[in-house]
This record gives structure tokens, sequence and C-alpha cells, in this order.
């Protein structure tokens, strides 16, 4: 009762559930809440130290820029889930008007609207721009040979319907072909789709975005994330997607980055986290479901480290 106790005064503050109601959909930098707000960086630091303290939110750093979203914890507890949905609902509702708390709702839902269109923007167009080069640029810095090697050992002969999210211009999907019944791929890039096409002409290609899967529930045998997840915002809801259209036992594979503090190689490649802690990137993957069977790490001949994981759906 003591933590509810906490949440609850926590929460007692008109900016403190702005601030909640914001960053409710995906993480936001300080930057980002300063400008939504439009308030002094000491006053909205001040109030996210409150809410980080009492448990709501979490922080975490990209770069030079400090990150806060809801925690694993807040997500999964039953007030925070009817106080966000409240906000919701009255900063939808055109019939509120005024200064009060329910007209900062509406305009900051309108800012924050922009903020994340924008960001969506950027990265289209950039893999739209550099989609096919992506991969001889990513070489540079990572081994795609050794964590396509990986992903294909823990895939296994036999996968059935598997689904490569953020499938780029085909490579992996045409390596664990053979593994597999069939093979689904996921991008946002329409150009890279066209490559992928021809680099594997039995996959199936689809245009979509990894928070939102173009598959039905339960869809797919096994899924793989490779090298996608540091380039989510909120990484949670891409793998609560995998967990949705994976069958039930069915496998999730995930390589990514080890976080590194190389700023050239999150620039070049337009990263939005440096890698994951591997603690961080073990708490997303069971808290979206799923229990780990299977880890490693290594980098082959690249620069940076590559975390490798085998998962299995639970829940």
């Amino acid at each position: 009762m003591g933590d509810l106790l906490k949440l609850l005064k926590s929460a007692a503050d008109e900016t403190r559930l702005r601030i909640l109601s914001v960053v409710e959909s995906e993480p936001l930098s300080v930057g980002e809440i300063l400008e939504i707000l439009d308030m002094g960086q000491s006053r909205i630091s001040r109030h996210l130290k409150i809410l980080a303290d009492a448990g709501f939110l979490e922080s975490n750093r990209a770069g030079n820029r400090v990150y806060y979203g809801l925690s694993a914890a807040s997500r999964q507890e039953p007030f925070v889930h009817e106080l966000l949905a409240n906000l919701s609902t009255t900063a939808e509702d055109a019939t509120y008007r005024g200064n009060g708390l329910a007209g900062g709702l509406i305009q900051d839902r309108r800012k924050l609207t922009g903020i994340l269109e924008l960001r969506k923007k950027e990265t289209r167009e950039h893999f739209q721009k550099y989609g096919r080069d992506h991969d001889r640029l990513q070489r540079a810095y990572v081994d795609a040979d050794f964590y396509r090697k990986e992903i294909a050992r823990e895939l296994g002969k036999g996968a059935g319907v598997v689904v490569d999210l953020g499938c780029g211009t085909g490579e992996l999907s045409a390596l664990i072909s053979a593994q597999a019944r069939r093979i689904i791929g996921v991008d946002q890039s329409t150009k890279v789709l066209d490559l992928a096409r021809k680099e594997c002409p039995s996959g199936d290609f689809r245009l979509g975005e990894l928070e939102h899967l173009p598959l039905k529930n339960e869809e797919a045998d096994a899924v793989v994330a490779s090298m996608v997840l540091h380039h989510l915002p909120d990484p949670l809801t891409g793998l609560r997607e995998a967990n949705r259209v994976l069958r039930k036992n069915g496998a999730l594979v995930v390589a990514d980055l080890k976080q590194h503090e190389d700023e050239e190689a999150q620039k070049e490649l337009a990263d939005f986290w440096p890698g994951f802690e591997k603690s961080r990137l073990e708490t997303m993957i069971r808290d979206s479901g799923f229990e780990i069977t299977e880890h490693r790490s290594g980098k082959g001949s690249g620069r940076l480290t590559c975390l490798i994981y085998r998962a299995k759906k639970t829940k």
C-alpha cells in the first residue's frame, strides 16, 4: 500500500499529470518535454525527478540526451492504467476548453503529435535515402555475417513461418529462407522492400511499422528482430507487437547492439539508442511476455559488440 500512496502523492500535481500524459506513448527527451509543456528546465527537471523517484518513470541516455518514459513496473500497475485512461479521455474530448488541466492536456497532445510525426518522418527519409547502402554503412561498425549466422543458428531448421522485422534489403531473409516454411519481411521503406523481393523471391514482404505490424494475431511461429530495436524510440512496444503476432510458445530471436559510446556510428546509422545495456534489453524482453532461453554476445570482426537472445512466448 505504501507504493500506491507514493504514486498517488507524486501524481497530485497538474504539471506532473501533463508529463505522464505525454510520455505514455513513448519516451521523450527532456528537451521535447520542455517544448511540449513550454516550461523552464529547472521546473521540469524537478517534476521528472519526483515521478522517477516514485516509480512512475525511468530514464535512459541516448548520446547526450536523456529520455523519460513509463517504467515497466508502472505499466503493470492498475491505478496507473486507470489514471492514464482518464487523462487520455480528457485530452481527446473537444468539449473541454480553458487554461486548466483539460486545456493543457489538449494543447500538449497536439504538440506531441507534431513531435512524433517529425521523428517518424526523419527516420523514413533516412531509410528511403540510404536504405540501399545501410548494410554497407553498418559493416564499418558491425560484423553482419557474425550476427546473421548466430540468428540462423538460434532459429534452427523447420522454423515454420518466420517474420523478419526491419528486413531491409532482404539479405537476412534470404539466408534463413532455407530454414523456414515461409518468410514474411516487414519494413517501412518501399525502396528497400523492392530490393528485398529481388534478394529473396520466395519471401512475402510487407510495408509497415514495427510498432504496428501488418500481421494478424498469432500468424507466425518465429520472429526475428535483427538490429532494429535500437532504431525504435520505444523498443518495448515493438517487442509486444512481436509477441502479438506469435503463436503460443513461439520463438523470438533478438540480435542488437550492446550499449556503446561511438557517436559517429549512432549518427551515421540513424540509431535512436546507442545500443542497450544487457540488463535493460533482458528486462524489456521479459516484460513483453517472453522467457529467455539462450543468450550470448560477441563482435566477430566488428567494432561493436552484439547481444543475441532466443526467447519463448509465455503469455
